[in-house]
């Protein structure tokens, strides 16, 4: 595939017990390790934790297997936190693995080491958290 840039924008945060309000749309989600800011009541990510990608957010987070493995990176008064980017379909796959290959998250396993796609540029804006905001993944040689 040639290079291509996208340009999403993040909608959040929700708090763990709140996933109802994510959007139930194609997307790219983040889970966070987050912090209640006491003056103000909103949340304030720490770490990133996973990045995933599904035809709808709001389901594969209520339903990832990985639950558990995320709350263990949660330290003792903070909480989990999701932010979501409305992604098309077509697209959903490539942004999400050129986030993963850069930011590196704890519980991601794909995309890590190895990024099969040409040059992909990803503009985030809005609820970013930790993310960059100008994000470049570059094709690798397949690694094992």
């Amino acid at each position: 595939m040639p290079k291509a840039s996208y340009t999403i924008e993040f909608e959040g945060y929700w708090r763990e017990g709140n996933e109802r309000d994510v959007p139930a749309a194609s997307g790219i989600y983040c889970v966070y390790e987050a912090r209640m800011v006491l003056a103000t009541g909103q949340l304030k990510p720490q770490k990133l934790i996973f990045i995933g990608h599904a035809d709808n957010a709001r389901k594969d987070i209520t339903a990832n297997s990985k639950r558990e493995e995320w709350r263990k990176h949660v330290g003792r008064g903070n909480h989990l936190c999701y932010a979501c980017a409305r992604v098309p379909s077509a697209d959903r796959r490539r942004v999400a693995a050129a986030l993963i290959h850069v930011h590196k998250p704890p519980t991601n396993d794909q995309f890590i080491r190895v990024f099969t796609w040409d040059r992909t540029n990803v503009m985030v804006a809005g609820m970013v958290g930790t993310l960059s905001s100008m994000t470049t993944a570059h094709k690798t040689k397949d690694i094992i």
